[in-house]
């Protein structure tokens, strides 16, 4: 509220705004004439005070039409920034997917979280790479930073506004599966070798007959 004083014989007040470029007048309309004291409200509701500067040039006017010297008022209004929405993040997708379970030794999680947040943090690691009010954010998992490992791995993810106020805690896991190893296939045995054919025995020759008679004499 902007007071001021004027002159006993003044009838009406009267102030210009000149808003964004645009100047427009307006009487006050609680003021009563022969009053010495005057009153004016600005308000962001009213649409006579936006972000910036503001001017406001008010004016006595006598009953016989006389204005007097203008005085100048100038106020410069900054806007308070929203609230930050402290709702929990999200998580969108693990490697561009929707499943949480891998075989591969890093996943990227991509994520959202609400407007006004300017840090987040994966189990108190603090994201480097957020861009502040960005509103999307990312955490890369791998076995060879230790946040990876076989079985069911549990994180934390929140969000800091510029107050230092928290979002709420979103939790998720990945779990980590050892590829599965197929066997080797069974090696084929080896050819049998041929049978090798054996050669017949040819049977021996027989005896030539003997004379069964007296021998010859010498």
């Amino acid at each position: 509220t902007v007071t001021g004083t004027v002159a006993r014989s003044t009838a009406q007040v009267e102030v210009t705004t000149n808003i964004d470029g645009k100047s427009s007048p307006y009487v006050l309309r609680k003021y009563q004439p022969g009053s010495t004291n005057w009153s004016y409200v600005v308000s962001a509701n009213y649409q006579n005070l936006v972000p910036g500067e503001n001017s406001y040039v008010f004016t006595a006017i006598g009953k016989d039409g006389v204005r007097s010297d203008a005085t100048t008022l100038v106020l410069t209004y900054d806007k308070p920034a929203e609230p930050a929405d402290l709702s929990a993040p999200k998580v969108v997708s693990f490697n561009g997917g929707s499943s949480s379970e891998t075989t591969e030794d890093a996943v990227k999680v991509d994520g959202t979280v609400g407007k006004g947040i300017v840090k987040m943090y994966v189990d108190d690691f603090l994201l480097t790479k957020y861009v502040a009010n960005s509103g999307v954010w990312s955490y890369y998992a791998r076995t060879t930073y230790g946040n990876l490992k076989d079985g069911v791995n549990e994180y934390s993810v929140y969000g800091l506004d510029v107050d230092g106020n928290k979002t709420k805690i979103t939790k998720f896991t990945i779990t980590k599966k050892t590829p599965e190893v197929m066997p080797a296939p069974a090696s084929a045995p080896p050819p049998a070798e041929p049978a090798v054919q054996s050669t017949p025995t040819q049977p021996a020759p027989a005896p030539e007959p003997t004379s069964s008679g007296p021998r010859p004499p010498l």
